[in-house]
């Protein structure tokens, strides 16, 4: 009876080790999710990342307003570049980051134009502040 206590003495060093690896298994990869929202017109666009390209388009949500939103596993860098497809009065991407907008940047116009977008989010360059540009972030 006395092997008993040394067997549970190797049986927990050797556990001991598992339970640093444990945690490492079980994490889940982050991920980044891209939102365009047009109003006036749909859209076309893709995004890059490592150099593939993925092309996407708007889904009509309600009258003028058109939407996408694609996930993706986690990416250091990611290039979003939407053109409406007709006369639009606002585009906008958002990037988000397991639940948390870290970039967006949106166009307007007050006449309806075709309208341009391009983003480039980089992990790490998280910011509290939206880009409002003429086309462009």
């Amino acid at each position: 009876m006395k092997a008993l206590p040394v067997y549970s003495a190797v049986l927990a060093l050797c556990l001991i080790p598992l339970a640093f690896l444990l945690p490492a298994c079980s994490d889940e990869p982050e991920i980044i999710k891209i939102v365009v929202i047009a109003s006036g017109s749909d859209f076309t666009g893709w995004y890059d990342i490592d150099g593939d390209l993925e092309y996407f388009a708007g889904d009509t949500v309600s009258g003028a307003v058109h939407s996408a939103a694609i996930e993706l596993e986690d990416k250091d860098e990611v290039e979003v570049d939407v053109t409406t497809t007709g006369t639009a009065y606002s585009l906008m991407i958002r990037i988000y980051r397991n639940g948390t907008r870290v970039k967006s940047a949106s166009t307007s116009s007050s006449d309806g134009d075709t309208l341009y977008l391009n983003i480039t989010y980089k992990t790490g360059e998280e910011s509290s502040e939206d880009t409002s540009e003429d086309g462009s972030s």
